[in-house]
């Protein structure tokens, strides 16, 4: 995952949690703006129910001062009727759930009913000529009294539990909003932390890390690399920065072999110098000294042993000088299977003396762009090798392939059955002086890897000791 993923992901679940957050908030706000107009209007109709049992306390009270002659005129009653009529209505319009309108309805008949009662009582003494029954209509007023107060206390009762009820959701509300806020600030104050140290690990480490690297680099340890790499943009700078040291660690050791070869070549020179001309004194001399003394085969004997090691220091010295010299690559377009059966008969000697069954297989129109005597030298260092490996068999084939990238290339297979080659020695194997011969220079392996090399191609080695050895040679067709 990139870090531009990662820190997408970090965001949005923040952002999801300040969106839950203020949500919940607002939905908080508006349950306790609910819970306000809710009070608010039970307030409203609190008061009303008080200014309605006022009055009709008030009409209660003119009725009975009617009823004892302490009011001369009954229309002081019929006017408070009037306002509790208007307060009736107005109590309807705004009584909404059917609790609360039944007991509406209840203290409606009620008042209905003092309104009776009063005008009854109003009409008996206005237009009665006798004597009424006083102690009757008072008590007819304080039964209807008892039935006010219930009703408005009935009305008191069910507001106070509307406004009890009100009061308990709105702090639940709250009590659920400081939680659920609590807790969405607690956890983004954790996703804070954790994004804290994941930009530590995503960001800071990985710098540090790169910046440790870059710096032993360019004091020129090319060996040290970046250890932690991740799937994400600093790993694929990771990465870079890693090839980008094998590479100049490779070239660091092509600069080193360079000043090597250079120091060979001179040293090759200065000894080529001062051996081949005393060298070739000293084999004229034996030559001479052999031809006086032919008859004495035991002296001629140690005389050829001389003359044999003579040239084979000699040829050791061409060999050196060779190696040592820069190599001058000449390319031609030449068909592989030509070079192969060149390198067979520059050996066939050998092969005829050893008795080895080499058997080739050759493909179709493998021509190259290459240097002809040099691939000869490579394929002739290979195959006097397995000659020289105790085989019975030594098998080529040559075939046409395409490498990953889908160019064509020419692969050259040399396989025997000799005694293979040790771990120890296949590790360092194209090494110069690197041998397992008693006669042998060391120089054979290094200069066909040069040459291949030389040619932009892969040189792979499959060996496995006493089962024996297959050397892969790739060489592009056109490099």
């Amino acid at each position: 995952m990139t870090i531009k993923s990662k820190l997408f992901i970090s965001y949005t679940i923040l952002l999801i949690i300040f969106i839950i957050v203020s949500s919940i908030s607002f939905f908080s706000i508006l349950k306790w703006n609910e819970t306000a107009d809710s009070l608010t209007s039970i307030q409203v109709k609190s008061t009303l129910v008080e200014n309605l049992r006022s009055m009709m306390y008030q009409q209660i009270a003119l009725g009975r001062d009617y009823i004892n002659d302490d009011l001369m005129s009954p229309n002081r009653i019929v006017e408070i009727g009037s306002f509790v009529d208007l307060k009736i209505k107005e109590f309807e319009n705004i009584a909404t759930l059917e609790e609360e309108r039944d007991h509406y309805e209840a203290l409606a008949e009620t008042s209905v009913e003092l309104q009776w009662i009063l005008n009854g009582i109003i009409n008996q003494k206005e237009n009665s000529k006798k004597e009424f029954d006083k102690s009757e209509l008072r008590q007819r007023l304080n039964e209807i009294v008892d039935e006010v107060s219930d009703d408005i206390f009935i009305f008191n009762k069910y507001y106070q539990d509307q406004r009890a009820r009100s009061i308990d959701s709105s702090k639940d509300a709250g009590e659920k909003a400081v939680f659920l806020i609590a807790s969405s600030v607690a956890v983004v104050l954790v996703l804070l932390i954790i994004l804290l140290v994941l930009n530590q690990r995503w960001l800071l480490h990985p710098i540090e890390s790169v910046n440790q690297v870059t710096q032993k680099i360019s004091l020129g340890n090319f060996t040290t690399r970046v250890e932690d790499i991740q799937k994400d943009e600093w790993g694929d700078l990771a990465l870079s920065i890693n090839s980008m040291a094998r590479s100049l660690q490779e070239y660091e050791i092509g600069v080193r072999n360079q000043e090597r070869v250079l120091a060979l070549g001179e040293v090759a020179a200065y000894t080529a110098h001062n051996l081949q001309n005393p060298l070739a004194g000293i084999r004229a001399a034996v030559q001479y000294l052999k031809g006086k003394r032919e008859n004495d085969s035991e002296l001629v004997e140690y005389f050829d042993d001389i003359i044999e090691s003579i040239d084979r220091l000699n040829l050791w010295i061409k060999r050196f000088l060779d190696f040592a010299k820069p190599l001058q690559i000449t390319k031609e377009i030449i068909d592989i299977n030509k070079i192969v059966t060149l390198s067979l008969r520059a050996v066939k000697s050998k092969i005829d003396a050893t008795g080895v069954n080499v058997s080739t297989t050759y493909g179709e129109l493998l021509d190259i762009q290459a240097d002809q005597i040099l691939l000869e030298q490579v394929f002739s260092v290979f195959v006097n090798n397995a000659l020289e490996a105790n085989s019975e068999k030594i098998n080529i084939c040559t075939v046409m392939e395409q490498d990953a990238d889908g160019f064509s290339i020419v692969v050259v297979t040399i396989e025997d059955d000799g005694d293979g080659i040790s771990e120890k020695i296949k590790k360092k194997l194209f090494q110069a002086f690197v041998t397992t011969k008693q006669k042998g220079t060391g120089l054979g392996l290094s200069q066909a890897k040069k040459i291949i090399d030389l040619h932009y191609g892969k040189l792979l080695v499959e060996s496995v000791e006493k089962l024996g050895t297959k050397i892969i040679i790739k060489i592009p067709v056109k490099n």
